[in-house]
């Protein structure tokens, strides 16, 4: 290697010319005149720059020479899975995901689009057929891991993909809490006393010490309990059409029901709510690199067939076995939506038997999405600690099983924090009939319910009605069976009223008075907003990291291509419904109010990283003059966050594209250290004093940053980026280049992470 350096170096800043070689393939030399030649020198040794190949921002020329025929080794930018995976297991773990929705988006749709919710599901089925394209196209252009964050990384700044990221954080963070909640829902449909509160914070525990100990994903396991998610919902369906039978009493009388707030209000926010239905469709991008070639837009299409059959059969067959109220529990403002809505649903079609098996199989496929949100978090933010987007100390990991505990627990304590925050009391409209003790007798005539309309007010009795459907709008109460009752049902006016130890009295006749009593439920209501907020602003960010794909990277080669129109609408469609989700429980705005407050702080975590050199500047001004040896430790290292190196190559010596590389690396990046790399076949094809004057006027304008030029013999190819980033000390994914064309050799993915900036 030859070596020309010139200009004085940093404090504490390694110069490449002083630096010995890491591998014995890698060899350096300097020319003979130079070797001698002080820092900040030129040839004539009287301190002043050499005009010509010495740059302002303390950079050098360095011709880098990497010999050696032995193929090398390719190490991957992040531990991973090196199988690849083909259609049926992708489509496996990502349609575990995606499906888990059903057990509950059917019973959330119907309370806000009531009668019209099997048309809202249609609607977002025929919204995610645009989204189809829109991921194949960026997936096939950038077949990396990360998703959205990944789209916007390689078209837009850093932390503009950092937002993205975020989102995807919350939304896995409400994945992991509704699937765990829903999960301890359907257990307690088959274990009466469960304690579904401390049972979902007990489940989310143990998949925190599965993931500590190394237990992840299993494609195998994901087969076997997607198919047995398809066989249980497969039967289920055929058991409610048998049911049904083409009697159209029970149909007609749901459809005769006026929708929430008149039609367009319950297809706008039916639409919004149903969207809940399709979380798990930006799953597949998050591994695609595990995928082997040409899977993705096969998962893609196989997850909206999933969606689009499902989601819309399963709400009209509910609709035509079962009154559409029974969709929910509690009545007025306080409606949740049943948490073991299908296992309800597979009681009326078949008994008890179905909703046994509903029941199990969604303790196992909500179970695995709660797998998959670990899985999925820990790649994100060890991703985004590797970009140095989140602190560093999330990279350190356990020496037993060498994962990374700090994410796993970190992400186990917010999950918490939202079980803790999303979790209400509903009361019981319905109160069983105490059995009398010894030498007492029920008299049903002597029953009598007293109840309060705020809670303070004395006790008045409340009238009793013939059967739940005289009840209308005013307050009273009647039993389930006149002839043998079995419980006091309040009327849905009286049971809104009052709280848990004051409203309700009901006095049997015997045993004195009895308070009805309350069940504390997590308010899937609350917690489908937040979830669905962040996989709304994920897919918009990801239509919009679409859009800039074809404005900015036009020439990378791409498998499909999604129509300028269909992601307008797509993008148009999204922002709609999360727009009605953040306003669908106005005026309380609960749900915004969570999202945002989670989404601030874990923006202002990576704002903070962003920042940290001048965050830990301001702190040395304010210590500098009470505490002299922290001053030393802080320059260290602000000297080394400013210190650490980033590669751009570069074809040729476009001043334009170089001069935008400069920028990118100002703008995007702590590093104030710029290597100029350009590879060459044949000594005769470099013109190395016309690149390096080049250099030196782009130099003179960012005086700030350190350019260094390095010319390299070789092909250009993984190979050769593998040995520069081990002789450098240059992880790939910190080496940038502008856009391949058509006729370049090698896959993006084959780069091992190397950043596309132009």
């Amino acid at each position: 290697m030859r070596a020309k350096v010139s200009g004085k170096p940093t404090d504490g800043a390694p110069r490449a010319s002083d630096s010995t070689p890491r591998s014995a393939d890698v060899q350096s030399s300097t020319p003979s005149g130079e070797a001698g030649t002080g820092a900040g020198e030129g040839p004539s040794g009287d301190g002043m720059p050499d005009s010509k190949m010495s740059f302002v921002g303390l950079g050098t020329v360095e011709n880098l020479v990497v010999a050696g025929d032995a193929p090398v080794e390719m190490t991957p930018r992040d531990s991973g899975q090196q199988h690849k995976l083909g259609e049926a297991a992708s489509t496996a773990i990502c349609g575990n995901d995606i499906t888990s929705s059903c057990l509950y988006v059917a019973a959330l749709c119907a309370i806000a689009a009531g009668p019209y919710a099997f048309v809202c599901l249609a609607m977002v089925a025929a919204m995610l057929y645009l989204f189809r394209n829109i991921y194949a196209e960026v997936g096939t252009a950038l077949p990396l891991n990360g998703g959205a964050y990944n789209a916007l990384l390689n078209t837009t700044t850093k932390f503009k993909a950092s937002v993205a990221a975020c989102l995807t954080i919350l939304s896995y963070l409400a994945t992991a809490v509704i699937s765990a909640g829903e999960a301890m829902h359907y257990l307690h449909h088959l274990w009466q006393s469960l304690d579904v509160i401390w049972a979902t914070v007990a489940l989310l525990g143990i998949f925190a010490v599965l993931n500590v100990v190394g237990i992840t994903e299993s494609a195998v396991v994901a087969m076997g309990i997607f198919g047995i998610h398809l066989a249980t919902l497969s039967t289920l369906i055929v058991a409610a059409l048998i049911k049904f039978g083409f009697n159209f009493d029970t149909l007609l009388a749901n459809l005769s029901m006026p929708p929430p707030g008149g039609l367009g209000k319950a297809l706008v926010f039916g639409f919004a709510a149903g969207l809940l239905g399709i979380s798990g469709f930006e799953s597949s991008a998050n591994f695609i690199e595990e995928q082997k070639r040409g899977v993705f837009p096969k998962t893609l299409r196989n997850m909206w067939i999933a969606v689009a059959v499902l989601n819309p059969l399963i709400s009209l067959l509910a609709m035509c076995i079962m009154p559409l109220e029974e969709s929910w529990i509690g009545t007025g403002a306080d409606k949740i939506p049943r948490p073991d809505f299908l296992a309800y649903m597979g009681e009326i079609s078949a008994g008890e038997w179905l909703a046994t098996a509903v029941s199990i199989d969604a303790v196992l496929v909500l179970s695995g999405a709660v797998l998959t949100a670990y899985v999925g978090v820990t790649g994100l933010v060890r991703r985004m600690a590797l970009d140095r987007c989140l602190p560093q100390f999330l990279l350190k990991e356990n020496k037993l099983r060498n994962t990374n505990h700090w994410i796993i627990i970190g992400f186990f304590a917010l999950c918490c924090s939202i079980v803790a925050i999303t979790t209400n009391e509903v009361m019981d409209c319905e109160v069983s009939i105490p059995e009398p003790g010894q030498g007492e007798v029920f008299e049903p005539a002597k029953v009598r319910v007293n109840a309060t309309s705020d809670g303070s007010s004395p006790l008045q009795p409340l009238p009793v009605v013939q059967g739940k459907e005289a009840c209308g709008t005013g307050p009273g109460w009647t039993f389930d069976d006149p002839d043998k009752p079995a419980k006091v049902i309040l009327c849905p006016a009286s049971c809104d009223h009052g709280s848990a130890d004051t409203d309700v009295s009901i006095d049997f006749s015997f045993g004195g008075p009895h308070k009805r009593g309350g069940k504390w439920h997590l308010d899937i209501g609350i917690l489908a907003g937040v979830y669905t907020l962040s996989f709304l602003g994920v897919m918009a960010l990801f239509a919009v990291g679409n859009m800039l794909l074809k404005v900015k990277r036009r020439r990378l080669p791409r498998a499909a291509r999604a129509s300028w129109p269909g992601v307008t609408v797509a993008l148009l469609a999204v922002l709609v419904g999360l727009v009605a989700n953040a306003l669908m429980d106005y005026p309380s705005l609960n749900r915004l109010r969570i999202f945002v407050s989670y989404f601030v702080v874990s923006l202002g975590v990576v704002a903070l990283t962003f920042m940290r050199a001048r965050i830990m500047k301001v702190l040395l001004a304010v210590l500098r003059a009470v505490i002299v040896p922290i001053n030393r430790g802080l320059l260290a290292k602000i000297d080394e966050v400013n210190n650490l190196q980033t590669v751009f190559f570069t074809k040729g010596d476009n001043r334009v594209n170089l001069n935008r590389a400069a920028l990118y690396v100002l703008e995007n990046e702590e590093s104030k250290w710029l290597k100029v790399i350009h590879v060459y076949e044949k000594q005769d094809d470099v013109d190395e004093q016309h690149l390096a004057e080049q250099l030196h006027t782009i130099d003179e304008l960012y005086p700030e940053l350190r350019i260094d030029l390095v010319l390299v013999q070789g092909k250009f190819g993984p190979e050769l980026i593998e040995r520069i980033s081990r002789h450098m000390g240059v992880p790939k994914n910190y080496m940038f280049l502008g856009t391949p064309g058509d006729r370049f050799p090698h896959n993006i993915a084959e780069l091992g992470g190397v950043r596309l900036i132009i």
